[in-house]
């Protein structure tokens, strides 16, 4: 017993004087009750990836030797611990988070893309690293939540909770492929919507799967942040209805333009719902008059109008 209390104090002896470099005040500083840190932003601006609000300081508390887990600003919360071991200033500490956090909002990115290849529009959410969205499928709606890369979680149906059901009972694992997915996505609907989901404590169930979900082993060093992606831009309206329908119905959703539109062939009425990606990159999916989902991806200079779009997709292009 001595010995882990005479290691504690080791570590913690550590960590605050690794700390007592960088950080502006200990607002908890005890052994027994734990070393709490707030570390003022420096080398750089930091802004919430949502909300472009400014963060002037980072509040971490000591989690172990050389490690520190951020506690506020809360969305950055859903970072794994933080290692010490190459960081000597806050300036350098700054750095290390914004590495951090592109890694972590470039995963996200990417489970966007799947998610919207399979028709489930979901959004980064103000107060986590955390994708959030709903679907309709089987004459059901789902709430659902993503952030790993092969998972899945539904969090509502038809507007009630299932945060009473194990989080284990209400996971998908992505197989890759959007049409079998989204098969097997109905299926868990159908065994969720027969089961017994008598309201928990909803929040403190969304943190501790975020806490499971991003509780990751933090590496000595981070990889630099991958490419941001190309600012988006004001896209012609009058060039917008020309291809893509003037009863086209457009609307805004995290900083980006999303459209629905309608088109009427021989085959039946076909469906695309598209959100803007890039400058002039529009990505969705259509539907198809039998209920069929396919994804859809073009550049508006490319493409004349949505019959180009369907002729190529019916073309198997």
């Amino acid at each position: 017993m001595n010995g882990s209390a005479d290691n504690f104090t080791a570590w913690f002896v550590e960590v605050r004087a690794r700390l007592e470099k960088m950080a502006r005040e200990f607002p908890t500083d005890d052994p027994r009750r734990g070393l709490v840190a707030v570390i003022p932003v420096q080398g750089g601006v930091f802004r919430h990836p949502l909300t472009g609000q400014d963060i002037k300081e980072l509040t971490v508390y000591a989690c172990g030797p050389e490690r520190v887990k951020i506690v506020s600003p809360r969305f950055l919360y859903s970072l794994p611990p933080l290692s010490l071991q190459q960081v000597v200033s806050a300036p350098q500490f700054c750095a290390l988070v914004a590495r951090r956090l592109g890694e972590q909002l470039g995963r996200l990115g990417k489970l966007r893309d799947r998610l919207l290849a399979m028709g489930i529009f979901v959004d980064l959410v103000e107060d986590a690293l955390l994708l959030r969205g709903q679907v309709k499928l089987s004459g059901r709606t789902l709430g659902v939540a993503a952030w790993q890369r092969q998972r899945l979680v539904v969090e509502s149906l038809d507007g009630t909770s299932l945060h009473g059901l194990p989080v284990e009972s209400r996971n998908l694992e992505l197989g890759g492929e959007p049409t079998g997915d989204l098969e097997a996505l109905a299926r868990l609907a159908d065994g969720l919507a027969g089961a017994d989901a008598t309201p928990a404590e909803a929040e403190q169930e969304d943190v501790l799967e975020l806490t499971e979900a991003m509780e990751e082993a933090a590496t000595e060093t981070a990889p630099a942040p991958p490419v941001a992606e190309p600012g988006l831009e004001p896209l012609d309206l009058e060039e917008l209805l020309e291809k893509l329908g003037s009863d086209t119905r457009v609307s805004a959703y995290g900083g980006r333009l999303r459209f629905e539109a309608r088109l009427k062939v021989v085959q039946g009425q076909y469906r695309f719902y598209l959100e803007q990606r890039g400058p002039r990159r529009l990505v969705g999916y259509l539907l198809t008059p039998g209920g069929t989902r396919a994804p859809v991806d073009f550049e508006l200079g490319q493409v004349l109008d949505l019959k180009e779009v369907l002729d190529a997709y019916l073309a198997g292009g």
